[in-house]
């Protein structure tokens, strides 16, 4: 009987319950993105550019044309029209553009301004995270310094994007950026935005150098298995990754239709509130895990061309690309392969010899790889280098044409431009005239290929960041500021007589290995005649004609009329006549690779060595025979004064003829000078002061002329108090004579003034080499009569001794009234830069003639080697017949005479390139 009313109450709770509701769907938490850190674009705040026209210029397009009188119109920052007798636009900026030359930006692919930054302190080394051979995790980026000087030099001269990336020390070194040379407060400022990631990669020498004593790789066989290794872990890892994405894509599905009510069946991990564990992050194995998806282009450091193959093949075991080999001095042996792979490859044109696998460089690399189909470009390594990017192109058209390697200028120009665009993936945007692209231009004031040619304008994105008719000077980062001098303009050069040597400046310096016989006496009489003759003794002859016999010169002019019966006759006719060219401060045949002991014999560096090595003599490591000396004087130089390098007194320099084994065919002579570092690097070797070096010159020239004046030098009670031992003294002694210079290196304006006042104290004949910032105190240089052998390139506050470096160093002292020669800087390889470094120099204010005579009369008068570096009778028929200005790039020796004697200008680089002309022969 209670039933009814239990099921009317039933019934009317059950009414009363709310309807069931379905359950609303839920928004699943988003999963962190994993890619986020290495892509993250930026952009610096900087003002809307205006419209501009840049009038009648001649436009390198880098994109098949150069166009004579054409115009160029950028408007909201890209190039909107290219052609000729463009219609000017209301309000727009108007460039003219009559006698000069527009071309892209110059894109450099291979930096690490900004990671090495200048001055070159410790606390700027940030270019190599070497804790282990395998950095990939590692981002140039968050280690650049936007405030580095070099990048508004950079873009001064014209280069408008570079790719920094870390140094080469790692088999993987990590992420580089492609940046703007533009002022920034933060590194993502500079950024190129959307420019697609790059990894540094290195194979051979430099990682199994780096890590020998660090655990390794010991060898490239440890090179190659760590790289495979990596990638495939890197792989393992990418397929983890894959899988669980699938699992959380499945898990995203599932959660869905659960959060909509849906019945789903699945297991219990696909009913859970949060999604599935991924596998443990590893920000290494994530940068190549995206290098084998594609969406990072390896950069590989790289020279040897067995090397370059054996990576190629590697890369497709393992699945991924090599976008560019960097260096690859060897790429012209496998410029077929690298064509074939689309890699391309980024190279150099002078540099070599520095390693093992730099010793089969050439010149005409980048041509040869052009006439073969592979993308080239060239690269700086370098913030010096960075700022001559056109002279790397100039010669790699000029060496390629020489050759007869099909280049032309708009090939070579791409070289510096498209080429590195296109290998950093940002062709489509910037390297060519176009319509469209980024309006990334420069303005030269003369042919582009020509040594004397600088920027007029540069302008980034159609802004104009410099222009040198408003401030030759490039803007001043932060660290400048109150810290590197910034000079009024130079003065005009006063029409005076070339500045000279002091009276009674050392003498002809002695010959070694005695007189005898001079070489093979020419049976002939030799009368070049109809050049242009620079005799480096007065003005330039016309027409003129030089006499040599028996290895001299006995008539210049118009003496043919003159010259001995039987005289053979050479038709000068359009070629210009220099003496041969001489180097100063070099290692040429003391260095053959500079990372091998067993193979230099410059800078001693064993244990235990003397501070004052004043009895060291360069001339008995000399080897005449050695390949760098051809090739030195391929490029005209036919003497070289070698020196020594280490320790407070490095030792005795000396002078030779590049021709010939033994010393009388030579001609050594030695010694020419000795030599001393002073300021910080002297400081440095003395014990920390360069007020400590400077006591130590001083005592030991004291103690020189106290040994002068003993009768009985070995007196033992009056040489024990000598500063350094008796064997160091001794070579001194014709230093205080005055007989042999005393040449200092030195850089900062106030230990050249502190060397001068010992001088005059010590009555010694000095010669300063480097003077960075000679040109603070030229007038003290010039009343002091110390003649300056600079480093012409150097312009860069590189360390706080040379703050003030500035390219026009020696135009300003020669200004002064100062002797100005050019030093090679203790290069060995490199010494037919020279030729180049006195063309900038002119470039910079320096008068021609004057450039000239810096590497050839100059350091020949300033060693002792008077019969050399002039064009005079008597005078040692050493001389250099020239297609046109020596200090062209476009120029080359086509004859050289050492001691009246023709020698051959073939070298081992001409033979590899002859060679390698043609693949398989």
């Amino acid at each position: 009987m209670f039933k009814r009313p239990v099921v009317v109450i039933l019934a009317l709770l059950w009414c009363a319950c709310p309807a069931p509701t379905k359950p609303a769907l839920e928004t699943c938490p988003p999963l962190p993105d994993r890619k986020a850190a290495a892509t993250e674009p930026a952009a610096a705040l900087r003002p809307a550019p205006p419209t501009t026209l840049f009038q009648g210029a001649t436009v390198w397009t880098a994109a098949g044309q150069v166009l004579q009188g054409a115009d160029v119109l950028v408007r909201d920052g890209r190039i909107a029209e290219v052609g000729q007798g463009l219609e000017v636009p209301a309000g727009a900026l108007v460039v003219p553009g009559s006698g000069k030359h527009l071309t892209p930006g110059l894109i450099d692919p291979h930096s690490h301004v900004g990671v090495y930054s200048a001055p070159g302190l410790l606390a700027h080394a940030d270019g190599n995270e070497i804790a282990k051979p395998l950095s990939p995790a590692v981002r140039a980026v968050d280690a650049l310094w936007p405030q580095d000087p070099a990048l508004p030099r950079a873009l001064a001269a014209g280069v408008t994007a570079l790719h920094v990336i870390p140094g080469s020390g790692n088999l993987v070194g990590g992420e580089g950026v492609v940046i703007r040379p533009l002022p920034g407060r933060a590194a993502q400022d500079l950024r190129l935005a959307d420019a697609p990631r790059t990894l540094k990669m290195a194979c051979g020498e430099n990682p199994k150098r780096i890590y020998a004593d660090k655990g390794g790789p010991f060898s490239r066989m440890g090179n190659v298995a760590r790289v495979r290794q990596a990638f495939i872990k890197a792989r393992e890892y990418r397929r983890k990754w894959a899988r669980h994405e699938d699992t959380l894509k499945k898990w995203t599905e599932e959660r869905e239709k659960r959060c909509s009510g849906e019945p789903t069946g699945k297991p219990a991990w696909a009913r859970q509130d949060f999604p599935p564990a991924p596998p443990e992050r590893d920000l290494a194995m994530e940068t190549l895990a995206a290098v084998l998806d594609g969406t990072v282009r390896v950069h590989m450091h790289c020279y040897r061309a067995d090397e370059m193959a054996l990576m190629l093949r590697l890369a497709r075991e393992l699945g991924f690309t090599i976008g560019a080999f960097h260096h690859a001095v060897e790429a012209y042996k496998v410029r077929d392969l690298l064509a074939q792979a689309g890699t391309g490859a980024v190279v150099w044109i002078n540099w070599w010899g520095y390693k093992a696998e730099m010793l089969d460089a050439i010149p005409e690399n980048a041509a040869l790889l052009g006439a073969a189909g592979a993308t080239a470009a060239l690269h700086s390594d370098s913030p010096l280098v960075v700022q001559r990017m056109h002279h790397e192109a100039a010669q790699a058209y000029f060496r390629g044409q020489d050759a007869g390697i099909p280049i032309t200028e708009d090939q070579a120009i791409r070289l510096i431009t498209a080429g590195p665009a296109k290998l950093l993936g940002i062709l489509d945007r910037t390297g060519t005239i176009e319509k469209g692209k980024l309006a990334d231009l420069v303005l030269w004031d003369g042919h582009p290929f020509s040594v004397f040619t600088r920027t007029d304008r540069v302008m980034v994105e159609g802004r104009l960041l410099f222009d040198r008719s408003a401030d030759a000077t490039p803007r001043a980062t932060d660290f400048e500021l109150g810290m590197v001098p910034r000079p009024a303009p130079m003065p005009a050069t006063k029409k005076t007589a070339a500045p000279k040597l002091p009276a009674g400046w050392p003498a002809r310096a002695p010959r070694l290995g005695g007189g005898g016989k001079q070489g093979p006496r020419e049976v002939k009489a030799t009368v070049i005649r109809g050049a242009t003759v620079h005799t480096m003794t007065g003005p330039p002859i016309e027409d003129g004609a030089v006499v040599m016999v028996n290895g001299r010169i006995t008539a210049v002019g118009s003496a043919a009329a003159n010259a001995p019966a039987g005289a053979r006759f050479i038709n000068g006719s359009g070629m210009v006549l220099t003496p041969g060219l001489v180097a100063a401060e070099t290692t040429l045949g003391m260095v053959e690779i500079n990372l091998e002991k067993s193979a230099r014999d410059h800078r001693p560096d064993g244990k235990g060595l003397p501070l004052v090595r004043a009895d060291l003599r360069a001339w008995e490591a000399l080897n005449p025979a050695s390949a760098a000396i051809l090739i030195t004087r391929r490029a005209g130089f036919t003497s070289a004064i070698i020196r020594p390098a280490g320790g407070l007194v490095s030792g005795q320099s000396a002078a030779f003829d590049l021709a010939g084994l033994r010393a009388p065919e030579n001609r050594l002579t030695g010694p020419t000078a000795v030599h001393v570092a002073l300021g910080t690097r002297g400081g440095n070797r003395a014990g920390g002061s360069r007020a400590l070096a400077l006591m130590r010159l001083r005592r030991l020239l004291q103690d020189a002329r106290a040994l002068k004046r003993l009768r009985k030098e070995t007196d033992a009670r009056k040489v024990l108090d000598l500063s350094a031992p008796l064997n160091q003294v001794r070579p001194m002694v014709p230093v205080v004579e005055g007989k042999v210079p005393l040449v200092v290196t030195v850089d900062r304006a106030a230990d050249i003034l502190a060397v001068l006042r010992l001088a005059a104290t010590q009555k010694v004949r000095v010669a300063l080499e480097g003077a960075a910032e000679g040109w603070k105190v030229a007038d003290d240089i010039a009343r002091a009569g110390a003649p300056v052998l600079v480093r012409v390139d150097r312009n860069l506050p590189a360390s706080f001794d040379a703050l003030g470096a500035r390219y026009d160093n020696a135009a300003r002292l020669h200004a002064a009234g100062v002797v100005v020669g050019i030093s090679a800087g203790g290069s060995a390889h490199n010494v037919r830069f020279l030729r180049q470094a006195a063309g900038l120099a002119a470039a910079w204010g320096l008068p021609r003639r004057a450039a000239l005579a810096a590497i050839s009369r100059v350091p020949a008068a300033i060693f002792g080697l008077g019969d050399r570096g002039v064009i005079r009778p008597g005078a040692l028929a050493n001389i250099a017949v020239w297609t046109g200005d020596p200090l062209e790039l476009s120029t080359r020796v086509r004859q050289l005479y050492i001691g009246g004697q023709e020698v051959d200008l073939a070298t081992r680089q001409t033979a590899l390139r002859d060679r390698y002309l043609k693949l398989g022969d």
